[in-house]
């Protein structure tokens, strides 16, 4: 059975390049082109990951997750944040909780399969 990644980003191109790798590395994706879009999805199926994006409009990441954690979604989802700007000292702290991983932009493809395989095979022993 193959894991399922819910990618929630508001730049198509980066939307669409990521479900490229990640079917072509073996996962089932679900894109999503909003956050609300993303929270639907949620809403209706618990994906393994959700891959976020920080920078959106008009719900940004931190929204996003604000709404996860208070909206009664499954708030114990984990997610990995990719972002084109690294992280301040504050932001940080206010991804603790569920994010996993923080991944800077752009993403390779091989950075981003060693980073699910690590997180993945982590889950394994659980």
């Amino acid at each position: 059975m193959a894991y399922n990644i819910l990618v929630v980003d508001d730049d198509l191109d980066t939307l669409a390049v990521m479900g490229i790798i990640l079917r072509r590395i073996g996962y089932e994706t679900h894109l999503a082109k909003t956050g609300r879009e993303g929270l639907i999805h949620l809403a209706e199926h618990r994906p393994d990951l959700i891959l976020l994006d920080l920078q959106m409009s008009p719900m940004d990441g931190w929204e996003f997750m604000k709404e996860v954690r208070d909206g009664g979604h499954d708030a114990d989802v984990p997610i990995m944040l990719f972002t084109a700007k690294p992280l301040l000292e504050r932001e940080r702290r206010m991804a603790e909780g569920n994010v996993v991983r923080v991944l800077q932009k752009p993403i390779s493809s091989p950075e981003l399969k060693e980073a699910l395989m690590e997180f993945f095979g982590s889950r394994r022993g659980r």
